[in-house]
């Protein structure tokens, strides 16, 4: 048989036995669920790699309740209820999962406010930070994101006056990266002005995720790809992000961007006064800030505007309702002040159903159930050290929490029915609320959440007020893929101006 057959049947006999010992050993051996997911995790590798598993776990859900094994230690639970106790208790640490995002910096590993297992480093890092993510600071950069609005309605208008088809999302993709680039840098990526600007630096970001978000099922892999000390093996990392962020710092302290933070303030401006006020933070750190905004921003809030689109044209009727709202409020300023998007609640509804839809983070939040074990609402016990999480896909469509029809894209469950009392109105909606798990939940809960929410009521409500907006073929579907990010594309819409004439329905 010779040496190498011999040395290929060992390692064959040695992973075949550990498989089968893990599967023994494993405190969800009789949890419902996939016995191959019991046996291996490349089970759950193949599916994220495909970009298929938030539905697969939907599906497994809907078959056997709120509890399903979907690896060797490895859960995924449904019941919202118990969102609280694992995602507000720091004794529930992250997963190995995400030190699969930390960051190789020559041959030092460089964690990150996400990435970071450790709660103390994680508070260190982002409590400095934290106040000017809350909704008011957010505001301070309200005017930097009304540039960008007004160059995206322009765009629009474009393709209204051409009547040729518009890739929508694309172009809110592009409409994210130049908002984001204005508030954290004010200057935008100009993909709007110059779309072929985009590919290196989207196409990238894209990649990273998809290594990120399938490597991360078996974190071991990383170490001989990504993190090889060796050197690296691999599509483009998030270190493309980072060099791009430490760029812009550079710029800034030396002066070479020629920013006048009077004239226009922007969130390194406030990240730069807590590093005066504070001789802790280094310029590491503020790179590490400036990372959040850029890398997650820019995508989710794409994400959420895409989905926002795309169930508004395939529900006219939601669609006509939000312009009939519209219309009947009168606008200061324009672009819309998100102050005065505040006052109507159908647009709230329609964000609030398709993010719950179709959330842009559909994987599973990944804890680790801590050292006293952990007994479940059924009896359940799960050991210390299983893997656990909450997947913000699955618990949106919790059929217990938002109704049999919870699939359904349907903004009015949001609002007070005519025949409802107050007291059952406000209890729906608590529960509902309580389940939202878009942004996640607790100190590890997604910091951007305030600027995110911010740029997507203004937008749709510049958007729907100027525009009427439908899918070139009715009848098809988007194309999405899940890489942590539930990306979207093969929306192609017809754009035309409201006031102009359109084919009745």
């Amino acid at each position: 048989m010779g040496l190498i057959g011999n040395l290929v049947g060992a390692a064959v006999t040695a992973a075949l036995a550990h498989t089968l010992y893990s599967y023994i050993t494993s405190s969800t051996r009789d949890l419902p669920g996939p016995i191959v997911a019991k046996l291996t995790n490349l089970w759950r590798f193949l599916l994220v790699y495909k970009g298929r598993l938030h539905e697969i776990q939907k599906d497994l859900h809907d078959q056997h309740g709120d509890v399903v094994a979907i690896g060797p230690g490895c859960i995924s639970i449904s019941n919202p209820g118990l969102i609280k106790p694992m995602y507000a208790n720091r004794s529930w640490i992250k997963s190995q999962f995400y030190s699969v995002s930390d960051i190789r910096i020559g041959n030092r590993i460089h964690r990150t406010s996400f990435s970071t297992r450790d709660e103390i480093e994680h508070s260190q890092i982002i409590r400095p930070v934290n106040k000017h993510l809350q909704t008011q600071q957010v505001l301070r950069h309200e005017s930097n994101m009304d540039k960008t609005t007004i160059q995206f309605e322009t765009k629009l208008n474009e393709f209204a006056s051409s009547k040729q088809s518009c890739p929508v999302d694309r172009w809110l993709q592009f409409c994210a990266w130049d908002i984001m680039g204005e508030t954290t840098f004010s200057t935008g990526f100009d993909f709007l002005r110059d779309s072929s600007n985009f590919a290196d630096c989207i196409t990238d970001s894209e990649r990273a995720h998809d290594y990120f978000a399938t490597v991360g099922q078996i974190p071991l892999i990383d170490r001989f790809l990504d993190k090889n000390p060796l050197g690296r093996v691999g599509p483009p990392s998030f270190a493309a992000g980072v060099a791009f962020c430490a760029t812009q710092y550079a710029r800034r302290i030396s002066g070479k961007d020629g920013h006048d933070p009077i004239e226009s303030y922007d969130f390194l401006d406030a990240y730069l006064l807590e590093k005066e006020l504070n001789d802790d933070i280094t310029g590491s750190t503020i790179v590490d800030w400036l990372i959040r905004n850029v890398l997650p921003g820019t995508e989710t809030v794409a994400i959420e505007l895409r989905a926002i689109v795309y169930f508004l044209c395939k529900n006219l009727q939601a669609q006509h309702k939000l312009q009939k709202e519209l219309d009947a409020i009168h606008f200061t300023t324009w672009p819309p002040a998100y102050k005065e998007t505040q006052r109507l609640p159908y647009l709230d509804a329609v964000i609030n159903e398709a993010l719950r839809l179709h959330p842009a983070i559909s994987l599973s939040l990944e804890r680790v159930v801590p050292g006293e074990g952990f007994t479940m609402p059924d009896g359940t016990y799960l050991s210390p050290g299983t893997i656990v999480g909450i997947n913000p896909y699955v618990v949106g469509r919790h059929k217990p929490t938002y109704g049999q029809d919870a699939d359904e894209f349907r903004p009015e469950r949001w609002l007070q029915d005519i025949d409802e009392d107050d007291f059952v109105f406000n209890s729906r909606l608590t529960t509902m609320k309580d389940a939202d798990f878009v942004f996640g939940f607790g100190k590890r809960s997604c910091p951007g959440r305030s600027l995110a929410i911010i740029e997507i009521f203004k937008i749709v409500a510049a958007m729907y007020s100027k525009f009427e907006i439908r899918l070139v073929d009715p009848q098809k579907k988007w194309k999405t893929k899940n890489s942590w990010l539930v990306r979207q594309w093969d929306m192609d819409v017809v754009v035309t101006r409201r006031g102009s004439d359109i084919d009745a329905d």
